[in-house]
Order: C-alpha cells, then structure tokens, then sequence
C-alpha cells in the first residue's frame, strides 16, 4: 500500500501490521516513514497516534472474525478530524455489507460521515 501512496504524491507514511514478515517486505520498499508491529485488536496502539493521520487505510479486510463496530473506533481515534478511513469488509450471505448496520449507527452517531462504498468480487471471473 505505501508503494502506491508514495506514487501518488503521499510523503509521510506509516505503516502497522501484526507480521513481522510483512513488515519486513514493507521495509524493503523503502516507502514508509516509520513501521510498527501491532495486532489491533490484542494490543493498544500507542496513544501517540491518536488523531495524527489524514487517511487512515485498512489494507487488508475486516472481517466477520471477531470484530465489531470496536474495530471502527479505533480507526476513528487515529484519524484527525475531516479525516477519511478506507476499509475492506466482507459481504454477508445476502450480498450486502455485513458492518452495514454498525456503519449506519456511527453515522447517525455522528461519529463520522459515510461518503461512499463499492462493491467488487475478487473472485468473480473464476469458471467452472
């Protein structure tokens, strides 16, 4: 991911992933200003990221393993505000979001401002 936000003009990066090995493979891109080994969820992220970041980029998707509308509260204590989060989520057997529910409560909440959404099937050119 930070490859492409350095081409697109994106200086200072940071990076956080639960692998060491992905880390490493970020490292070697050479496109990051700092990268940290965190697992959201397990571990607190550092109080000295709270509202530092314009975007705030789930890369990887957030899925229905345990999470709940928590996962976006702690995008949202990382991002300043007017800030944008961009996540991936899983669709439900119904083919619609399956957060969509907690996403609609943080909007009405006031917790943030839903802009917009798309959907894509990784899969679906897969035959036979």
């Amino acid at each position: 991911m930070g490859e492409y936000l350095r081409q697109d003009g994106f200086c200072n990066i940071t990076g956080i992933d639960c692998s060491k090995n992905l880390l490493q493979i970020a490292q070697s891109k050479k496109a990051y200003s700092k990268l940290e080994k965190v697992a959201i969820g397990e571990v607190e992220i550092s109080e000295d990221h709270n509202e530092k970041y314009d975007f705030v980029i789930s890369s990887s998707m957030i899925n229905n393993d345990g999470w709940d509308e928590e996962v976006f509260h702690k995008m949202l204590k990382l991002v300043k505000m007017g800030g944008i989060i961009i996540f991936a989520t899983k669709l439900n057997l119904s083919q619609e979001n399956q957060y969509g529910a907690e996403m609609t409560k943080l909007s009405e909440q006031k917790y943030w401002k839903y802009l917009t959404e798309h959907v894509f099937y990784k899969y679906d050119k897969i035959g036979g």
